[in-house]
Protein backbone atom coordinates (compact mmCIF):
# COMPACT_ATOMS: atom_id res chain seq x y z
CA UNK A 1 0.00 0.00 0.00
CA UNK A 2 2.39 2.95 0.53
CA UNK A 3 3.60 2.53 -3.15
CA UNK A 4 0.39 3.84 -4.27
CA UNK A 5 0.85 7.28 -2.41
CA UNK A 6 4.72 7.11 -4.03
CA UNK A 7 3.86 6.63 -7.48
CA UNK A 8 1.06 9.19 -7.25
CA UNK A 9 3.17 11.90 -5.91
CA UNK A 10 5.38 11.02 -8.92
CA UNK A 11 2.91 11.19 -11.41
CA UNK A 12 1.17 14.64 -9.96
CA UNK A 13 5.48 16.42 -9.80
CA UNK A 14 5.47 15.09 -13.05
CA UNK A 15 2.60 16.75 -14.56
CA UNK A 16 2.48 19.92 -12.67
CA UNK A 17 5.99 20.64 -13.85
CA UNK A 18 6.26 23.39 -16.45
CA UNK A 19 7.78 22.60 -19.50
CA UNK A 20 11.27 24.17 -20.30
CA UNK A 21 10.53 27.35 -22.23
CA UNK A 22 11.77 26.23 -25.39
CA UNK A 23 9.46 23.36 -25.76
CA UNK A 24 6.28 25.41 -23.88
CA UNK A 25 7.32 28.09 -26.86
CA UNK A 26 7.54 25.55 -29.49
CA UNK A 27 4.26 23.55 -28.46
CA UNK A 28 2.32 27.43 -29.00
CA UNK A 29 4.71 28.87 -31.86
CA UNK A 30 2.93 28.92 -35.44
CA UNK A 31 -0.45 27.44 -33.66
CA UNK A 32 -1.85 30.74 -33.21
CA UNK A 33 -4.64 30.98 -35.59
CA UNK A 34 -5.85 27.46 -34.56
CA UNK A 35 -6.06 28.40 -31.04
CA UNK A 36 -7.30 32.16 -31.29
CA UNK A 37 -10.16 30.49 -33.72
CA UNK A 38 -11.67 28.04 -31.06
CA UNK A 39 -15.08 29.22 -30.28
CA UNK A 40 -14.13 30.16 -26.47
CA UNK A 41 -11.11 31.40 -27.38
CA UNK A 42 -12.79 34.16 -29.55
CA UNK A 43 -15.07 35.05 -26.37
CA UNK A 44 -12.33 36.37 -24.92
CA UNK A 45 -10.20 37.90 -27.49
CA UNK A 46 -11.23 41.10 -25.23
CA UNK A 47 -12.89 41.84 -21.74
CA UNK A 48 -14.45 44.54 -20.33
CA UNK A 49 -14.05 45.87 -17.03
CA UNK A 50 -15.36 48.90 -15.31
CA UNK A 51 -12.75 50.56 -12.82
CA UNK A 52 -12.12 54.19 -11.19
CA UNK A 53 -14.80 55.79 -13.10
CA UNK A 54 -13.57 54.21 -16.97
CA UNK A 55 -14.84 51.57 -18.86
CA UNK A 56 -11.18 49.36 -19.98
CA UNK A 57 -11.52 46.98 -22.95
CA UNK A 58 -8.33 44.68 -22.38
CA UNK A 59 -6.43 43.06 -25.80
CA UNK A 60 -4.35 41.28 -23.23
CA UNK A 61 -5.04 37.49 -24.86
CA UNK A 62 -4.39 39.12 -28.24
CA UNK A 63 -1.27 40.60 -26.94
CA UNK A 64 -0.16 37.44 -25.86
CA UNK A 65 -1.05 35.92 -28.91
CA UNK A 66 0.50 38.44 -31.34
CA UNK A 67 2.86 36.35 -33.14
CA UNK A 68 -0.10 34.43 -35.70
CA UNK A 69 -1.54 37.92 -35.40
CA UNK A 70 -0.65 40.84 -39.07
CA UNK A 71 -3.71 43.24 -37.43
CA UNK A 72 -6.15 43.63 -35.12
CA UNK A 73 -8.99 45.61 -36.66
CA UNK A 74 -11.72 46.69 -33.78
CA UNK A 75 -14.97 49.16 -33.62
CA UNK A 76 -17.03 50.36 -30.86
CA UNK A 77 -20.58 50.67 -30.87
CA UNK A 78 -20.42 49.61 -34.85
CA UNK A 79 -19.08 46.88 -37.36
CA UNK A 80 -17.14 49.75 -39.36
CA UNK A 81 -13.69 47.96 -37.80
CA UNK A 82 -12.22 51.35 -38.60
CA UNK A 83 -9.80 51.05 -35.72
CA UNK A 84 -6.32 49.30 -35.74
CA UNK A 85 -5.23 47.49 -32.15
CA UNK A 86 -1.60 47.85 -32.69
CA UNK A 87 0.17 44.87 -31.30
CA UNK A 88 3.21 45.27 -29.57
CA UNK A 89 6.59 44.10 -30.91
CA UNK A 90 7.12 40.64 -29.32
CA UNK A 91 10.30 39.18 -27.63
CA UNK A 92 11.11 35.88 -29.78
CA UNK A 93 12.47 34.05 -26.53
CA UNK A 94 9.16 34.83 -25.06
CA UNK A 95 6.52 35.00 -27.27
CA UNK A 96 3.49 34.89 -25.10
CA UNK A 97 4.85 37.94 -23.11
CA UNK A 98 2.41 40.74 -22.73
CA UNK A 99 5.02 43.67 -23.62
CA UNK A 100 2.60 46.62 -22.55
CA UNK A 101 2.34 48.30 -19.49
CA UNK A 102 -1.30 49.67 -20.74
CA UNK A 103 -3.01 46.60 -22.90
CA UNK A 104 -6.61 48.08 -22.92
CA UNK A 105 -8.36 51.20 -23.94
CA UNK A 106 -9.99 53.78 -21.38
CA UNK A 107 -13.03 55.24 -22.44
CA UNK A 108 -15.59 57.27 -20.41
CA UNK A 109 -17.71 54.89 -18.13
CA UNK A 110 -20.58 53.08 -20.00
CA UNK A 111 -19.24 54.46 -23.50
CA UNK A 112 -18.73 50.59 -25.18
CA UNK A 113 -21.99 49.17 -25.59
CA UNK A 114 -20.06 46.38 -27.43
CA UNK A 115 -17.32 46.14 -29.89
CA UNK A 116 -16.23 44.21 -32.90
CA UNK A 117 -12.79 42.49 -33.29
CA UNK A 118 -11.71 41.17 -36.67
CA UNK A 119 -8.23 39.34 -36.50
CA UNK A 120 -5.96 39.54 -39.72
CA UNK A 121 -3.35 36.76 -39.28
CA UNK A 122 -0.12 36.17 -40.59
CA UNK A 123 -1.48 34.22 -43.78
CA UNK A 124 -3.47 36.78 -44.42
CA UNK A 125 -7.18 35.18 -43.96
CA UNK A 126 -9.33 37.05 -41.50
CA UNK A 127 -11.22 35.76 -38.57
CA UNK A 128 -15.19 36.56 -38.21
CA UNK A 129 -16.03 39.40 -36.59
CA UNK A 130 -16.42 38.87 -33.24
CA UNK A 131 -19.11 41.12 -31.21
CA UNK A 132 -18.56 41.56 -27.36
CA UNK A 133 -20.23 42.90 -25.06
CA UNK A 134 -19.73 44.29 -21.23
Amino acid sequence: MPRLPICLTLLISVLAAPLPPARAQSAISGNEKMILTMPQMQSNWVSFRDYNGHQLIYFSILEAYKCGIRKVAYSINSEALDQEWRLQPRNPKKQQEVTTNRPYLSLPLGTAKFIAVQLTFNDNSKSPVVRKRP
